[in-house]
């Protein structure tokens, strides 16, 4: 399977995307799936061929969104620190 071939992107985007937006939701999920592919297309020299892409598709996509939650976790933390440095230095 050629992953530069228009065909592999019709073929796989909704299943990847179905995939992404049952953990993070529709508007985020149509991001996921889009970084997805670019991500695929880049390192495609590293694909073993299998004639189904969607196993290593959907690797990629959950790669994508540990990242994400990690950096969302990493963003809350953040937020209640800040909160709760702004309620100590309240008089």
């Amino acid at each position: 399977m050629d992953l530069a071939d228009p065909a592999a992107f019709e073929r796989h985007f909704q299943a990847v995307y179905a995939y992404a937006a049952r953990r993070v939701g529709a508007t985020l999920a149509e991001e996921i799936a889009a970084e997805t592919f670019a991500r695929a297309l880049a390192a495609r020299d590293r694909y073993d061929g299998r004639e189904d892409a969607l196993p290593w598709l959907l690797g990629i996509a959950s790669n994508l969104l540990r990242r994400h939650w990690r950096s969302e976790k990493r963003r809350l933390n953040a937020l209640r620190a800040l909160d709760r440095a702004g309620r100590h230095a309240r008089p």
